[in-house]
């Protein structure tokens, strides 16, 4: 839609070039005031989830007899369910930087056949704005490897919890 809309012939097409990205920036981030508070909610069931699992494998003695199935699904809705949330998340962005790319397009475009240089000014203001990432209100940021970060971040609490359990076990023993 971005890139049909748009004539390189004139200025007024530049303007409605911005008035579309700033237009777009504004619904992303109502998109992301709604998403945040859904978002960290999900996070945190999950990865609470996922630690309890973890301690249980750690503790309970005959965990692979009693908890392996019921474990096994609970990880298999955690994986696919953050996966699928941190995948949609981390589009958002690419998104962001691909309407970039195309009005850096347009823009040189333009200046061959114009010579305008404000609009040079213009469009450069305008891809030094921040960079648009999701994230659950700065508590998380949604990116490509959301997922295996915070797999390995539950890996490493639970390892933790674990050691400084059987240290304190085995001071009062």
């Amino acid at each position: 839609m971005f890139q049909k809309n748009l004539d390189n012939t004139n200025s007024m097409s530049f303007n409605k070039m911005k008035q579309i990205y700033f237009e777009i920036r504004k619904e992303i981030e109502e998109f992301e005031e709604l998403f945040s508070l859904v978002a960290f909610i999900v996070v945190f069931k999950n990865y609470c989830i996922t630690s309890f699992i973890l301690m249980d494998i750690m503790n309970v003695s005959s965990w692979l007899s009693k908890l392996v199935l019921e474990s096994s699904f609970y990880l298999a809705f955690v994986c696919g369910s953050t996966g699928v949330l941190s995948v949609y998340a981390a589009n958002i962005p690419l998104e962001i930087q691909n309407i970039n790319s195309v009005l850096l397009d347009k823009l040189s475009l333009q200046s061959r056949e114009d010579g305008l240089s404000a609009t040079e000014k213009q469009i450069y203001f305008l891809l030094k704005r921040k960079v648009c990432v999701l994230t659950c209100y700065k508590v998380f940021s949604f990116d490509r490897g959301f997922v295996l970060k915070g797999v390995a971040t539950i890996i490493g609490q639970a390892v933790v919890f674990n050691q400084l359990g059987s240290s304190i076990v085995n001071s009062v023993q």
